[in-house]
């Protein structure tokens, strides 16, 4: 920590440590170290923990609005879970748009993720989009790419088994466990 401080002492800057959740007690000395010591520095922490230390100010992050059943593709940009995920889904997919086709099991991912911004970035982080044939009302498709071995087959639209085992993003038990563990 002494090294850190020193290197950061006379600096002006915005220090952010991302995913503190999984090393919370390590990122709260880090934290707490360099505001303690290095008066220009500000530390910005995502966490789903609070840090517990002196002068810590929390910005709960809500839920994002999402779009009713039946949201025509034009007024998609008018909800911010809907516009998160095409922004992610097109940093795994380039050139990944909505279309009529591909909207209603998009928006239906979207409301079984509660509109979390946590749960949609990961979400869009292991799915990749397609939409089968060409352009226009064709079929979407949401196959998972698991991190080894061979890609599973594409599910087909509405894909309802797929969309019942998606992470809720409020600590709802996956199926076939014991419900162990807290809920965030």
């Amino acid at each position: 920590m002494d090294r850190l401080a020193e290197a950061l002492r006379d600096r002006e800057l915005l220090v952010v440590l991302d995913n503190c959740e999984h090393v919370i007690d390590v990122s709260a000395q880090v934290a707490d170290a360099v505001t303690g010591r290095c008066p220009g520095v500000r530390v910005l922490c995502t966490s789903r923990e609070p840090l517990a230390i002196t002068g810590e100010t929390l910005y709960p992050v809500g839920p994002l609005r999402t779009p009713p059943a039946d949201v025509p593709v034009d007024r998609a940009p008018d909800f911010p879970a809907l516009r998160l995920f095409v922004q992610r889904a097109s940093a795994v997919r380039p050139g990944f748009a909505l279309t009529a086709g591909n909207l209603p099991t998009v928006a239906e991912v979207r409301r079984r993720l509660d509109g979390l911004p946590l749960a949609i970035e990961l979400a869009c982080a292991r799915l990749t989009l397609r939409s089968a044939g060409p352009p226009g009302p064709a079929p979407s498709r949401v196959t998972c790419r698991p991190l080894s071995g061979p890609a599973p087959a594409p599910v087909t639209t509405p894909p309802p088994a797929a969309l019942r085992r998606a992470p809720s993003g409020r600590g709802t038990p996956h199926p076939g466990s014991r419900g162990e563990g807290r809920a965030r």
